[in-house]
């Protein structure tokens, strides 16, 4: 059968040319299946996709689908179709080992390079290593590499390591070596892992290094103390920071240890030298006891020292003797030169005075004998004469003759004396005590008065100042004003007695000064009622300003809080419709400025200063609204744009909500696997850290959502009343400024000419008055000397008091009439201003007229508003009810981690961060904490719980903590109430690799840590180590807001000093504070943590330290928030309790007629609930008595209305009630122990 094959054209293979040939794509552009084109890979491949044309296998460097790229590291241009369109940079090198550029550019002669570097990389050709790597990239087969510096140096800052060697240079976090791997000399810790290099307590002048890893101080040469703090024993120097030198002292010092400065030891008398090695000069016989002092003659000696071996002092020539006694026989002592034999000459005569010495000696002897027998005779006789004086007045004396009654008399007398003398001193000490008392309560009287007096004092002296410069005020301008009157009066008198007439006469003239004065006081009157008038005009005046001048400042702050308000509203452009707030406060504004002036303006009718002010500030007030109007024509549109951005943040809304509903459904079915291993415990922990972001992240977006539109409807609510408002203000405005006007026009200018014509009558009564007072004084001169005295005298003082009353009266006149000017002035400005005032009402009452064509379109916006209001309401309500859902299911979350009773695994680099228990704050005077744990190393970390310190703060009651170690292999707890840190120790070294509970027991200042044991046969065993803290203060300050770590903590945390360990390696289970349960995985944030299997020994949890002590008076009250009574109710507790107690109230817990409650009655145990009023009681108990003095665990259950009660595991107890009733309600709290008060269950 023959088969056909075609002969294909270029480009096309197959048995019908059907498909494309290597080298060749199709182009579905063309006929049928398409054409087939050579592909496009400029010459650097040699095969295409058939169906994309996308190159296969780019050669020669080249990139790309049609390799029209250079790879990375080449350059040039890739689409020339030449083997040699790219080219490799030679960053540094031309080789592929040492290209480190990821592309570069080279100048057109090829002489210049610019190089992109790779990361660690870095010059213009790629030539050196970036901070943070090191290496040599110019030399061919060399690289870059990272620093390995442990994580402790700045990678980006230059220097930070060698570039060639990679030796770390700039370590951080007190770390050095040449990795960085080492803390710092003077610190310790771990530099690797933790970084948590410490300082050591080592003092730097004694210490030789300090270990890198636990802290020892290692000191130099004899230097001892913990901190290397000080010299051992008999050494010196520490402040040399060389180490210290022996002293050595020697024998004849007062102690072996010397001066700790300059080591110097004590010596004993006539020693000298550091070390008390030798003798002072002038002593000798170096020995035990110190030196003996030379003693020379120094008349015969070379100074006061001697051979310090022998004693020999230092003799001038010719001396003899060990001092230098004296010198030889028949030799004589020449001073500073020593002894000289005499010569022949004396030795003659010395020989001649020798036997005179020898025949003279024994006579001396014998007259000296002679001498004192005759003196010891003449002493006896002496003594024989006195005997025979004395013997005959002896003999008369009669024993029973003398009379001794005066004396003993006197002697009694003396007696009461003395006892009189006594009392009356007693008496004077208790008057002084008395006299004392009354002193300083009469010192302190006399203290008080006198302060009294300085401050009497004080006011007399301000009282005086004041008095002197009035009386300089008063001289200064009356003294002139006195003399003067009385040169005139002298004057007058002068001028009567050259005068005389007759009493007719006098009595005319009097008559006429009479009738002048009544005249003058006529005259008088109108002028005194015109300054009344005036005074009270201006005081008027005086309250009008005040009122101006507040109106003033208050505009002045209403334009600045315009102006804020503008920032403001620039600002928040995200907040709809924000620039109704402005127009609201403007319209207020506007109303309190209108109302404001409208009341002054009642008080300006007498004065035109007032017309003036207030049409400046109504000029304000409409440039105000002008600009507001300006405001709200352009802010309106962006408003109506912002409001319609509504819409899709509802719609985020919408959508997230949904989203939580998703997230909450997968978090059921997470929980739904919960089991008691390791993994699960995390999954869970990563669930409520998603829930809880998710929630606070739905929060604020519907937080924000609600502010912005309640905002906006606050915002457009009684706008067209404030609106209205306003127009009708700067309406009544316009009319009361108007009547005002016809006001001054018609009140103001007869008034003002009426004041011009009272002043010209009173300047023409003031010349008639003058006038008058020239004729009174021409006719006193022509009164006669002979005219009566007193008649004179008086008609002279009328004419004083009325000259002195037309004075009065110019001074009063003199102000008015410089006033009026002014007054007819401001009169003339008048028209002119209030015709600015009209005009500016009528521009404020166009702008008004624009405001209220826009009242409709803002009536329609805030209709708007409230429906999207009600829609994101309702939307409000459904995500709130969702989240209470969620927040239920958080709490169940956490009860189900806290549940998890897997123990962890940790290792040095673990961390874990625990939730607080609630029973937390009832820790201040009771503490009460266990866990247990295992394991082989001497040092570790326990737990910690406390208040971050914060370094170098003041100590605070903040500041308290407690936290368990192992160091050395033994258990510490560290404690601090606010009196300074303590330390209890226990005795049982753990690091055995062994079980153990560690138990804290405190009340008030007693601790108690107690180490639990089990035997190899099974028996328990407590090492107790109990202490007493010093100091007055006993609480333990700490709330849900203190830290609790267990096995680790961050090492940005502040730890107190005290807590020397960091990490712990081993196995920890069970944690209990306060009696309450702390799940080891229901943690806050935790690093590298794992699960462990359950302890082998110490299974029996029998804890009797962790529990309470009751008397009989008292109880525990528990939040019962945490745990849900309502379906079902389970409880499981251990008591202990003596055979004379027999009755008692284990557990109780019950609102209005439901309870549930755990007794023992006649030593049995009685378990009872009732579900209501009209329910029964549902009762069981045990058979046998449980008052033994033994522990029994107590578990009771209920499910509905059926109660299960079990005793030590063993004995079971059920009971069932009625089935109308399931649910219990129960209050706020559970009380074990007993009741506060009487319970309101006769049941019970």
């Amino acid at each position: 059968m023959a088969v056909e094959n075609c002969d294909c054209p270029p480009g096309y293979t197959g048995r019908s040319c059907e498909d494309c040939a290597p080298g060749y794509y199709r182009d579905p552009n063309g006929p049928y299946l398409g054409y087939c084109i050579p592909c496009e890979c400029n010459g650097h491949a040699a095969t295409c996709d058939c169906n994309t044309g996308i190159c296969h296998d780019c050669q020669h460097y080249t990139t790309g689908e049609h390799c029209d790229q250079c790879i990375e590291g080449y350059y040039g241009n890739a689409t020339r179709g030449t083997p040699n369109d790219c080219m490799i940079c030679a960053c540094p090198l031309p080789v592929e080992s040492n290209n480190f550029a990821t592309s570069c550019e080279v100048s057109e002669d090829g002489y210049e390079i610019h190089c992109a570097c790779k990361p660690g990389y870095h010059g213009e050709k790629c030539q050196s290593c970036a901070p943070g790597y090191y290496g040599q990239p110019q030399v061919e087969g060399e690289f870059c590499k990272q620093c390995d510096c442990s994580g402790n140096i700045n990678a980006e800052e230059p220097g930070a390591c060698d570039s060639v060697s990679g030796e770390c240079l700039l370590c951080l976090n007190n770390t050095y070596g040449r990795a960085c791997n080492l803390c710092a000399p003077g610190f310790y810790g771990d530099a690797v892992h933790l970084k948590d290099c410490q300082s050591c307590i080592c003092d730097k002048t004694g210490m030789d290094y300090c270990d890198n890893f636990v802290g020892t101080c290692n000191c130099l040469p004899n230097v001892i103390g913990e901190k290397c703090d000080r010299c051992d024993d008999d050494h010196y120097g520490f402040e040399s920071g060389r180490g210290c030198t022996a002293c050595d002292c020697g024998i004849a010092s007062n102690s072996s240890q010397c001066d700790d400065h300059t080591g110097k030891c004590a010596c004993k008398p006539g020693v000298t030298g550091r070390q008390c090695d030798r003798c002072e000069p002038g002593y000798w016989n170096y020995s035990e006891e110190g030196c003996v002092p030379c003693s020379c003659n120094t008349d015969y000696s070379r100074g006061l020292g001697c051979n310090a071996l022998t004693g020999q002092c230092e003799c001038l020539s010719g001396v003899v003797g060990e001092k230098c006694d004296s010198c030889p026989y028949r030799w004589v002592l020449i001073p500073d030169t020593g002894c000289q034999e005499c010569d022949v000459c004396h030795h003659a005569l010395l020989d001649v005075t020798d036997g005179l010495k020898l025949d003279i000696d024994p006579v001396l002897d014998d007259i000296k004998t002679i001498a004192d027998d005759y003196y010891t005779s003449q002493k006896l006789k002496y003594f024989d004469d006195m005997v025979d004086r004395l013997e005959p007045k002896v003999r008369s004396l009669d024993p029973h003759g003398v009379n001794l009654n005066p004396s003993k008399q006197k002697v009694e007398t003396l007696e009461s004396e003395v006892k009189n003398l006594d009392r009356r001193i007693q008496y004077a000490d208790e008057n002084a005590k008395d006299i004392s008392t009354n002193s300083q309560n009469l010192l302190a009287a006399a203290s008080n008065v006198l302060d009294d007096c300085r401050l009497v004092h004080i006011n007399t002296k301000n009282t005086i100042d004041e008095v002197l410069i009035l009386a300089e005020n008063l001289g200064s301008s009356e003294i002139t004003k006195l003399d003067q009157a009385f040169a005139e009066a002298k004057n007058y008198l002068d001028n009567i007695k050259q005068y005389s007439t007759t009493p007719e006469s006098l009595n005319s003239q009097l008559d006429n000064a009479t009738r002048l004065l009544e005249a003058v006081e006529s005259f008088g009157e109108p002028v005194q009622t015109q300054h009344e008038k005036l005074a009270k005009l201006m005081h008027d005046i005086g309250e009008f300003d005040v009122k101006l001048e507040d109106l003033y400042t208050w505009s002045l702050k209403v334009e600045k809080e315009s102006s804020i308000t503008s920032r403001l509203n620039n600002k928040n452009k995200g907040a709809v419709n924000t620039k109704f707030d402005t127009v609201t406060a403007h319209a207020k504004e506007a109303t309190e400025n209108t109302e404001n002036s409208k009341g002054l303006l009642g008080n300006s009718s007498n004065i035109m200063k007032d017309i003036d002010i207030t049409h400046t500030e109504l000029g304000n007030v409409n440039r105000g609204l002008t600009d507001l109007n300006n405001d709200v024509d352009n802010q309106l549109p962006v408003a109506f744009e912002e409001y319609q951005q509504l819409s899709p943040l509802i719609e985020q809304s919408y959508d997230h909500a949904n989203q939580l509903k998703m997230e909450a459904e997968s978090l059921t079915d997470k929980y739904s696997g919960v089991s008691a291993n390791s993994e699960t415990a995390l999954q869970a922990a990563t669930a409520h850290s998603k829930i809880v972001d998710a929630v606070n992240e739905a929060a604020d977006g519907i937080r924000n959502a609600t502010l912005t539109a309640q905002k906006a409807t606050n915002q457009t609510e009684g706008i067209d009343n404030r609106a209205a408002e306003s127009d009708a203000a700067s309406r009544e405005l316009l009319s009361e400024a108007r009547r005002m006007f016809t006001t001054l026009q018609m009140e103001l200018e007869p008034q003002s000419k009426k004041s011009i014509d009272t002043v010209d009558g009173i300047k023409e009564k003031n010349a008639h008055s003058d006038d008058m007072l020239y004729s009174i004084n021409a006719a006193l001169d022509g009164i006669p000397e002979e005219s009566h005295t007193d008649d004179w005298e008086t008609a002279r003082d009328q004419a004083i008091e009325a000259q002195a009353k037309s004075h009065n009266s110019m001074k009063i006149l003199d102000p008015m009439i410089s006033d009026l000017s002014k007054s007819v002035y401001m009169a003339e400005q008048l028209p002119k201003e209030v015709d600015n005032t009209q005009k500016d009402i009528k521009q404020a009452t166009t702008q008004i007229e624009r405001l209220k064509t826009m009242i409709p379109n803002i009536r329609q916006l805030v209709e708007k508003l409230d429906a999207k209001q009600n829609q994101v309401d309702s939307i409000v309500s459904d995500i709130g009810d969702r989240l209470e859902s969620l927040k239920r299911q958080i709490g169940e979350a956490r009860s189900i981690a806290n549940t998890i009773k897997v123990g962890m695994q940790f290792h040095p680099n673990t961390t874990v961060e625990l939730k607080p228990p609630q029973s937390l704050s009832q820790m201040a005077t009771n503490s009460n904490v266990s866990v247990f744990f295992r394991t082989d190393r001497p040092e570790g970390f326990l737990l910690y719980l406390g208040n971050e310190v914060k370094p170098d703060a003041k100590k605070s009651s903040r500041d308290d903590y407690m936290a368990l170690e192992i160091e050395n292999g033994y258990p510490v707890l560290s404690i601090d109430l606010g009196n300074d840190p303590e330390k209890v120790i226990s005795p049982k070294y753990v690091a055995d690799d062994k079980w153990y509970q560690a138990i804290v027991e405190r009340t008030g200042n007693n601790v108690k840590l107690i180490i639990r044991e089990e035997l190899e046969n099974g028996t328990d065993v407590f090492h107790t180590k109990e202490q007493v803290l010093p100091g007055a203060y006993n609480v333990f300050n700490v709330d849900q807001n203190s830290k609790l770590f267990i096995g680790g903590y961050p090492p940005e945390y502040n730890m107190p000093q005290d807590v020397k360990s960091s990490e712990f390696d081993g196995r920890v289970e069970q944690l209990q504070i306060g009696g309450e349960h702390v799940g080891l995985w229901n943690f806050i944030d935790a690093q590298n943590v794992y699960g462990s299997p359950e302890r082998e020994s110490l299974r029996n949890e029998e804890n009797p330290s962790t529990g309470f002590r009751f008397s009989g008076n008292g109880y525990v009250a528990i939040d019962s928030k945490p745990y849900t009574f309502k379906q079902q109710s389970q409880l499981q507790f251990q008591f202990k309790a003596p055979p004379e107690t027999r009755d008692g109230l284990l557990f109780y817990a019950g609102k209005n007629k439901h309870f549930i409650s755990v007794e023992m009655r006649n030593g049995a145990v009685v378990f009872q609930f009732k579900l209501g009023q009209h329910a029964q009681a549902v009762t069981m108990g045990s058979s046998s008595a449980f008052n033994d003095d033994k522990w029994h665990k107590i578990s009771v259950e209920r499910d509905g209305n059926i109660g299960i009660l079990t005793v030590d595991d063993r004995e079971v107890f059920q009971q069932t009630g009625s089935a109308d009733h399931q649910q219990l309600h129960i209050s706020e709290a559970l009380y074990f122990g007993g009741y506060h008060s009487r319970v309101g269950h006769p049941e019970i």
